[in-house]
Order: structure tokens, then sequence, then C-alpha cells
């Protein structure tokens, strides 16, 4: 295979980016985390907010990729309705991708949730996500291509969201140094994840040339840090997120002006890593040392039985083509046989396809590289930006690495073969890019497969970072833009 049909194969981080503004824009709930402070209940009982709305537009690397509007309107039972929509657009491998969500929840008059609905709309792969509260327990559905998938919650304290923040403000319930935690929505595990928020206090930015005092809060969630800051009536002006993303309070004209941003923005450039040092014919290197700065290398050699540590206090890495017997338990390997919301692998559809792909295999290792060549041989190597579910790349049959990998992992399940997928970087054309691959149980060890490539032999020009399947994509959210890879040795 030449290089020309593998360096344009790697998209894991537009899942990361798109669910990273995903959680940042959708709405969350809040009670205090300090037992000194208020309850919810007593909190909200003097809580009221008029309509109101707004638009923010979204930047990275100072081009417009987005905006987010967001309004909240009082409805006749004495609650809330809440809508944000967003857009998000920009080049992957040289063609325009967007990215629609539309999110609509109701809470009760004190802003606590009572249910919500949501549409993920990237192009061929939309998704539909809603919830309600019903005797403490919050009810989660998700209808996607080829089928639905339920999930329960218990719910005992009630969800109280966002827009509380702003009167909680004003009242002054929040000191400066005190925390809040909310739950925020995650499309990736489809539950309600913490999210604190931090008032640290009033400090002076300038914003559009002016000098302003403004009220400063981090958040934080599943690792990931943005900074908002906040007028004298509490109204966002402008929020920095992770991995470069940028808001900015607009008027509706600018928010809706994208024609000079998304255009110029491609997501496969900006979220590479330029190494120190090279790599020539990088798919057939077989043994490599690099030093890795920016992450935690010891959380990535427990992830492939190919890599091991060379030296901790210099933070180097080896990758070798020799895989290490693993010393994971047989419930932990188990645990990597089952079905999930986005990897079915207990559908007739996937185990018929799984049979299909292996038939003959005169072996487990046998019937995985009869399966790499069925999935690359199927797919048909197209960008995409959305959330795939096996069964909806089953029917699509299009997609890139996430695509493959997914995929890979639902049909090997199926079967009974302890399968996961490994989400790392890869080095092409002189840049190392965010990668998914896949490895399966055979013979005592995790042994690596490549279907993206169509190769039953995974080389040592990438590293693993972390692995299971795309919910643990924001493992990696916080280190993209951080970390930073010097090549030592590739042979």
């Amino acid at each position: 295979m030449t290089n020309n049909s593998t360096e344009k194969k790697s998209i894991q981080q537009i899942i990361i980016l798109f669910t990273s503004i995903f959680i940042i824009l959708s709405s969350g709930s809040l009670y205090i985390l300090h037992s000194e402070q208020l309850t919810p209940q007593e909190l909200v009982d003097e809580i009221s907010s008029p309509s109101e709305s707004d638009w923010m537009g979204i930047y990275l690397n100072d081009n417009k990729i987005g905006y987010v509007y967001s309004e909240l309107k009082p409805i006749p039972d004495g609650g809330y309705e809440i809508i944000n929509i967003s857009r998000i657009s920009g080049a992957v491998m040289g063609k325009q991708q967007v990215m629609l969500t539309r999110m609509t929840t109701i809470t009760d008059s004190m802003f606590a949730l009572v249910s919500f609905d949501c549409c993920l709309d990237a192009t061929p792969y939309v998704t539909f996500y809603t919830g309600e509260i019903k005797d403490k327990i919050l009810f989660i559905q998700v209808e996607k291509i080829g089928g639905s998938t339920e999930k329960i919650q218990t719910a005992s304290k009630p969800f109280y969201l966002s827009p509380i923040i702003e009167p909680i403000l004003q009242l002054g319930k929040l000191p400066k140094g005190d925390t809040l935690r909310l739950s925020e929505f995650d499309p990736l595990s489809m539950q309600m994840q913490d999210l604190f928020v931090i008032n640290k206090g009033k400090t002076t930015r300038t914003i559009n040339g002016e000098d302003m005092v403004v009220l400063q809060l981090t958040t934080i969630m599943l690792g990931l840090e943005s900074t908002i800051y906040l007028d004298e009536e509490y109204n966002t002006i402008e929020e920095f997120g992770p991995m470069g993303l940028v808001m900015r309070r607009e008027d509706m004209e600018q928010a809706l002006n994208l024609e000079n941003g998304s255009g110029k923005i491609d997501f496969l450039s900006i979220y590479s890593i330029q190494p120190v040092g090279t790599i020539k014919a990088p798919r057939s290197v077989t043994h490599a040392r690099y030093r890795i700065t920016g992450f935690n290398i010891q959380k990535a050699i427990s992830i492939s039985d190919r890599q091991n540590s060379v030296d901790f206090n210099s933070n180097i890495i080896k990758v070798a083509d020799k895989y290490q017997p693993s010393d994971i338990s047989v419930e932990d390997i188990k645990a990597f046989t089952t079905d999930s919301p986005y990897i079915e692998s207990n559908d007739p559809q996937i185990i018929q396809a799984a049979q299909e792909a292996m038939r003959n295999g005169s072996s487990r290792l046998d019937s995985l590289n009869r399966l790499t060549d069925w999935v690359f041989r199927t797919i048909t190597k197209k960008p995409s930006v959305g959330i795939p579910s096996a069964l909806a790349i089953l029917k699509t049959r299009r997609g890139d690495c996430n695509e493959h990998s997914t995929l890979f992992t639902a049909l090997s399940r199926s079967v009974g073969i302890p399968t996961r997928m490994h989400l790392g970087v890869v080095y092409q054309k002189g840049r190392f890019y965010y990668h998914a691959w896949t490895a399966a149980w055979v013979e005592g060890c995790w042994m690596e497969f490549e279907p993206t490539f169509g190769s039953k032999t995974v080389d040592a020009a990438r590293i693993a970072l972390t692995s299971g399947d795309l919910t643990n994509s924001l493992d990696l959210a916080a280190a993209i833009g951080k970390i930073k890879i010097e090549i030592l040795e590739a042979e």
C-alpha cells in the first residue's frame, strides 16, 4: 500500500473537538459543593428569570468556525423552556464538514430538570437524544441509524440547570473562591457528568479595545477546563475552552457571519503534532523510541502490550513489534465482550456480518485478519464528524478511522472475542495525527489490528494513549495542544 492511501485517515480529534463543544454548550444542573453553603432548595426560593436570548460566535485560531444561540423563556405552568442551537464547520481533508445541534430543555419553576431533547446532526450520522425524569429516575433514549438505545440514571436529587448561576451570583451566594458542582449531559457516555464551577473573583480585561472589570469563572469537566468572563450584569462576554476554542458574545448578524472563518480551518492540521525528528517509511517501522511531554507516559505504557517505559524520569517510551503478555484479569477481559451504546455487538445484523467476514477462519488470529480485510474493503473512505455507532456504520458503509475501528470492535465482540479500540497518534507525512485502531485478545495479549489502513500488522510509528471505545475520546482532549513528541529512534 502506498503512503498516499494512508496519509489522510486520522480524524479522532474531530470527535473530541465536537463532543467538547457539545459539552461546553449543553445545559447543566447545579448544587452546592461545600457543606457550609445553602442547600439547592434554599438557594432557588428567591430565584426567577425573565425571557432572554443571546448569540455567541465560536472561534479557533482567530477564525470563526460557528455560533451558538441560547434562549430562555417562561412557560405557562411556571417552568422554563431553554433552547440551545449551535453550528460548527470546518474542513477535513479539504472537504467542508458541518455539525448542527439543537437542544431543548424543560424545567420547573426553580430550574430543576424535567425533560430534554437534543438532535446532533453531522450528516450522514444524525442522533436524537431525549431524557425525562420520572419518580427520581432519569430515563435517556438515543435514536440513531439502525435503532435505539435506552439508559437510566438515578436522580435522587433534583438537577438544577445552569441558568440558575446568574441569579445566584446576583444574590451573592457564590463568594470568591467557592465552588459549585453541576451536571452536564455527555453524549458519549449518555449520562450526566460532574461539572465544577469556581468563582475566581473580579479582574480587569481588555475587550474590543476597552478595559472592563469582569467576573472570572473557571469550569472543569472530564479534565477539560474553561475560563469564562462575565460583565457586571453577569452575562457571558467570552469563554476560553479546551483545545484553543473561544466563544465571544456577539449580535445576531455577527454570530451568523461565517464567510471569512471556517473555510480557512482544517481540523486535521490544527490538531496534529509536529515532532522533533522524522521517520522514513513509517508503515514499516518495527521499533521506535519517543520522548513524550504533556501526557502521562505511565498511563500510555499500560495501554498497549507493545509499549514499555525506557526511562520515566526522561519521559521516554519504547514501541516494538513484539507483544508482552498482559496481566489483565479475566473479569476485566470480559468487559470488552459486552454491548455498549455505540457498539451494538448483540444485534443480529452485527452478528451476521461478523460471521460472513470471518467465515472459514482457521484460528482466532486468522479470523481477525479476515475481519481486518473485510472492514477495510467494506467501508468507503470518507471523512466524518459525527458520533458513529456500529449499526449506523454497517448501514452507511462510509467513514474514517473512527468508523473502521468501531465496526471492527462490534463485529469482533459479537462472536465472543474481547476487543477494544486504541486511541492515540500515528505518524504520517511528517506529523503525528490523532487516530483510532483496534486490539483483540489473542493468546494472552492484546494484539493490534489496523482496519483503516487494511494492514494485518501494526507499525511502531504510532503511540496508543488510551483505550476502550469512543467514550474514552475525552481522555485525550485535555492533552491536545500540549503533547510534544521527540523521535529518538525508528527502525
